[in-house]
This record gives C-alpha cells, structure tokens and sequence, in this order.
C-alpha cells in the first residue's frame, strides 16, 4: 500500500528522499513567500513574477534527481535555485548592456 507523502516526509526510516513531484505542493506557499521576497530586494521592473521564479526553480530540481534528504532540505535547495535563477538574470541583462554599448561605439 502506498503511503501519502506527508506520512513519508517524517519517516526517517524511509530509504529514498520523496521526489519533487511529492514535495512542491507541500512547501509550495513557502517557496512562494521567499521568492515574493527575493523579487522585493530586485530592481523594479522586473518582469519575473515570484510564481514564475518558483516554478522555473521546480522544473531545474526536477531535472535533478532527488539531491534532497527532507522537506527541509529540499525547500533550502531551491531557495538557492531561486537565488541562482535572480543571479544568472541579472548577469544576461548585463551582458546585454555591455554588448549593445560595444556594438553602438563602432
């Protein structure tokens, strides 16, 4: 019989982290209030949304297997997703704005 993902989150005896699939719904209000307050501390603006932010940080963890050992675990992976995620952004508009420059002194 299969147990229901909550019941599976507190088994320390359970041998295989619960996949991202299991784990999003449970912590997605709390993914969604600190991507809400990563997007605060950004430039205004932004046309990233903090759902958006969350959901492109669920397809990357996703794709990565199951590095996760618990809920806890898994919502401070993708924090950091959400934070890398902002920080590749910021350095493409960047990149942008130096390659545009360039091409405009020429």
């Amino acid at each position: 019989m299969r147990r229901p993902p909550a019941n599976r989150l507190n088994d320390r005896r359970f041998p295989q982290p619960p996949p991202a699939e299991e784990l999003a719904p449970l912590v997605y209000d709390e993914l969604r209030r600190l991507a809400a307050a990563y997007m605060r501390r950004e430039r205004p603006g932004q046309t990233l949304q903090a759902t958006a932010l969350v959901h492109e940080a669920y397809l990357r963890l996703a794709g990565a297997g199951t590095p996760w050992r618990d809920k806890r675990h898994f919502v401070g992976i993708a924090a950091r997703s959400m934070r890398q995620i902002l920080v590749e952004r910021a350095r493409a508009r960047g990149a942008q704005k130096r390659w545009r420059s360039s091409t405009a002194c020429r």
